[in-house]
Protein backbone atom coordinates (compact mmCIF):
# COMPACT_ATOMS: atom_id res chain seq x y z
CA UNK A 1 0.00 0.00 0.00
CA UNK A 2 1.55 3.09 -1.33
CA UNK A 3 -1.23 5.66 -0.68
CA UNK A 4 -2.14 5.72 2.57
CA UNK A 5 -2.00 9.84 3.30
CA UNK A 6 1.50 10.00 3.82
CA UNK A 7 3.56 12.47 1.58
CA UNK A 8 6.16 10.77 1.38
CA UNK A 9 5.95 10.39 -2.98
CA UNK A 10 6.26 6.57 -2.56
CA UNK A 11 3.66 6.36 -5.58
CA UNK A 12 5.58 8.87 -7.37
CA UNK A 13 8.50 7.18 -6.76
CA UNK A 14 7.72 3.66 -7.36
CA UNK A 15 5.65 5.09 -10.57
CA UNK A 16 8.97 6.27 -11.70
CA UNK A 17 11.01 2.78 -11.50
CA UNK A 18 7.95 1.25 -13.38
CA UNK A 19 6.65 -0.77 -10.31
CA UNK A 20 2.70 -1.56 -9.97
CA UNK A 21 2.30 -2.01 -6.46
CA UNK A 22 -1.58 -3.41 -7.37
CA UNK A 23 -0.29 -6.10 -10.07
CA UNK A 24 -2.21 -4.69 -12.95
CA UNK A 25 -5.37 -5.01 -10.25
CA UNK A 26 -8.06 -2.15 -9.68
CA UNK A 27 -8.17 -0.43 -6.65
CA UNK A 28 -6.30 -1.09 -3.88
CA UNK A 29 -6.67 -0.76 -0.18
CA UNK A 30 -10.47 0.42 1.27
CA UNK A 31 -11.50 -0.93 -2.33
CA UNK A 32 -14.25 -3.27 -3.23
CA UNK A 33 -12.15 -4.32 -6.32
CA UNK A 34 -9.89 -6.95 -6.39
CA UNK A 35 -6.90 -4.77 -6.09
CA UNK A 36 -8.29 -4.01 -1.92
CA UNK A 37 -9.72 -7.87 -1.89
CA UNK A 38 -7.45 -10.25 -3.45
CA UNK A 39 -4.87 -11.21 -0.96
CA UNK A 40 -2.10 -13.95 -2.21
CA UNK A 41 -1.42 -16.51 0.37
CA UNK A 42 1.69 -18.76 0.26
CA UNK A 43 1.40 -22.44 2.57
CA UNK A 44 4.90 -23.66 3.73
CA UNK A 45 5.01 -27.13 5.36
CA UNK A 46 8.00 -29.45 4.79
CA UNK A 47 7.47 -32.85 3.80
CA UNK A 48 3.98 -32.35 3.88
CA UNK A 49 2.78 -29.74 1.37
CA UNK A 50 4.37 -29.98 -2.30
CA UNK A 51 5.36 -27.22 -4.24
CA UNK A 52 2.82 -25.73 -6.40
CA UNK A 53 0.32 -23.02 -7.66
CA UNK A 54 -3.31 -23.32 -7.10
CA UNK A 55 -5.95 -21.21 -7.96
CA UNK A 56 -8.30 -22.04 -5.16
CA UNK A 57 -10.48 -19.30 -3.39
CA UNK A 58 -10.52 -19.48 0.36
CA UNK A 59 -10.72 -16.85 2.76
CA UNK A 60 -8.21 -16.04 6.37
CA UNK A 61 -11.59 -17.01 8.23
CA UNK A 62 -10.66 -20.84 6.46
CA UNK A 63 -7.56 -20.93 8.38
CA UNK A 64 -9.99 -21.55 11.70
CA UNK A 65 -12.01 -24.54 10.63
CA UNK A 66 -9.45 -25.87 8.65
CA UNK A 67 -7.01 -26.11 10.61
CA UNK A 68 -9.27 -26.97 13.54
CA UNK A 69 -9.64 -30.36 11.50
CA UNK A 70 -5.44 -31.01 11.12
CA UNK A 71 -5.45 -31.15 14.42
CA UNK A 72 -8.54 -32.65 14.99
CA UNK A 73 -10.76 -30.59 16.34
CA UNK A 74 -13.31 -28.55 14.74
CA UNK A 75 -15.28 -24.43 14.79
CA UNK A 76 -18.73 -24.07 15.78
CA UNK A 77 -21.10 -23.95 14.14
CA UNK A 78 -22.72 -20.99 12.36
CA UNK A 79 -19.25 -19.31 11.45
CA UNK A 80 -18.22 -18.13 8.70
CA UNK A 81 -15.05 -20.20 8.43
CA UNK A 82 -15.07 -23.35 5.92
CA UNK A 83 -12.90 -26.01 6.06
CA UNK A 84 -10.57 -26.08 2.92
CA UNK A 85 -7.33 -28.23 4.17
CA UNK A 86 -7.19 -30.33 1.22
CA UNK A 87 -6.99 -27.21 -1.04
CA UNK A 88 -3.94 -25.93 2.12
CA UNK A 89 -2.46 -28.84 2.01
CA UNK A 90 -2.12 -28.83 -1.82
CA UNK A 91 -3.94 -31.98 -2.59
CA UNK A 92 -6.53 -30.13 -4.24
CA UNK A 93 -5.49 -26.94 -6.69
CA UNK A 94 -8.99 -25.68 -7.64
CA UNK A 95 -12.30 -25.27 -5.68
CA UNK A 96 -12.41 -23.57 -2.40
CA UNK A 97 -15.10 -21.54 -1.49
CA UNK A 98 -17.67 -21.32 -4.03
CA UNK A 99 -19.57 -17.67 -2.52
CA UNK A 100 -18.13 -14.70 0.09
CA UNK A 101 -19.72 -11.31 0.96
CA UNK A 102 -16.50 -9.24 0.40
CA UNK A 103 -16.60 -5.82 2.53
CA UNK A 104 -14.12 -2.94 2.45
CA UNK A 105 -15.37 0.47 4.22
CA UNK A 106 -18.66 -0.77 5.19
CA UNK A 107 -19.57 -1.79 1.33
CA UNK A 108 -20.49 -5.17 0.49
CA UNK A 109 -19.94 -7.10 -2.91
CA UNK A 110 -20.42 -10.79 -3.51
CA UNK A 111 -17.58 -12.89 -5.02
CA UNK A 112 -19.27 -16.10 -6.33
CA UNK A 113 -17.16 -18.98 -8.16
CA UNK A 114 -15.30 -16.67 -10.75
CA UNK A 115 -17.45 -13.89 -10.73
CA UNK A 116 -17.69 -10.30 -8.78
CA UNK A 117 -20.29 -8.16 -8.22
CA UNK A 118 -20.48 -5.10 -6.73
CA UNK A 119 -24.08 -3.15 -6.20
CA UNK A 120 -24.47 0.67 -6.57
CA UNK A 121 -23.29 3.18 -3.62
CA UNK A 122 -23.09 6.76 -3.85
CA UNK A 123 -20.34 8.55 -3.01
CA UNK A 124 -17.37 9.65 -4.24
CA UNK A 125 -15.55 7.14 -6.78
CA UNK A 126 -11.69 7.38 -5.24
CA UNK A 127 -10.98 8.27 -1.91
CA UNK A 128 -8.80 11.01 -0.34
CA UNK A 129 -5.47 8.95 -1.23
CA UNK A 130 -6.81 8.81 -5.10
CA UNK A 131 -7.74 4.99 -4.62
CA UNK A 132 -10.77 4.11 -6.59
CA UNK A 133 -12.94 2.07 -4.18
CA UNK A 134 -15.69 0.85 -5.90
CA UNK A 135 -18.57 3.27 -5.47
CA UNK A 136 -20.55 2.77 -8.78
CA UNK A 137 -23.98 4.54 -10.30
CA UNK A 138 -24.94 1.05 -11.51
CA UNK A 139 -24.68 -2.87 -10.66
CA UNK A 140 -20.91 -3.99 -11.96
CA UNK A 141 -19.89 -8.00 -12.61
CA UNK A 142 -16.69 -8.92 -13.54
CA UNK A 143 -15.45 -12.09 -14.24
CA UNK A 144 -12.63 -12.24 -12.50
CA UNK A 145 -10.49 -15.22 -13.86
CA UNK A 146 -10.53 -13.66 -17.75
CA UNK A 147 -10.35 -9.82 -15.91
CA UNK A 148 -8.82 -9.96 -12.74
CA UNK A 149 -7.71 -6.18 -13.30
CA UNK A 150 -11.84 -5.91 -13.57
CA UNK A 151 -12.23 -3.44 -16.43
CA UNK A 152 -14.75 -4.88 -18.57
CA UNK A 153 -18.40 -4.19 -16.51
CA UNK A 154 -20.76 -7.56 -18.15
CA UNK A 155 -23.79 -6.75 -16.40
CA UNK A 156 -25.45 -5.52 -19.12
CA UNK A 157 -24.29 -8.46 -21.71
CA UNK A 158 -24.88 -11.20 -18.36
CA UNK A 159 -28.38 -10.16 -17.17
CA UNK A 160 -29.15 -13.42 -16.13
CA UNK A 161 -26.12 -13.85 -14.09
CA UNK A 162 -26.45 -10.71 -12.34
CA UNK A 163 -29.94 -11.32 -11.15
CA UNK A 164 -28.84 -14.26 -9.68
CA UNK A 165 -26.24 -13.14 -8.14
CA UNK A 166 -28.28 -10.24 -6.90
CA UNK A 167 -30.68 -13.16 -5.21
CA UNK A 168 -28.19 -14.41 -3.57
CA UNK A 169 -25.86 -10.97 -1.77
CA UNK A 170 -29.96 -10.01 -0.77
CA UNK A 171 -30.00 -14.02 0.75
CA UNK A 172 -26.31 -13.57 2.34
CA UNK A 173 -26.49 -9.95 3.55
CA UNK A 174 -30.41 -9.34 4.11
CA UNK A 175 -30.65 -5.90 4.83
CA UNK A 176 -26.60 -4.58 5.65
CA UNK A 177 -26.79 -3.20 2.22
CA UNK A 178 -27.32 0.01 1.97
CA UNK A 179 -26.28 2.16 -1.04
CA UNK A 180 -26.66 5.56 0.28
CA UNK A 181 -23.47 5.15 2.77
CA UNK A 182 -21.52 7.71 2.41
CA UNK A 183 -17.52 7.35 2.89
CA UNK A 184 -15.74 7.93 6.33
CA UNK A 185 -12.98 10.36 5.95
CA UNK A 186 -9.04 8.33 6.47
CA UNK A 187 -7.80 9.10 10.08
Amino acid sequence: MLQDGYLDNALELARSEGYDPNGGLRGGKYSLFNGGTHVPFIVYWKGHIRPSVSDAYICQVDLFASLGKLIGGSVPSGLDSQEHLSVLLGRKLHGGRRAQVLEAKSKLALRWKNYEMIPPYSGKECNSTGNEIGNLREYALFDMDADPGEKHNLASEKPRLLRKMQRMYTRMVGPYYKSGLEDEPLQ
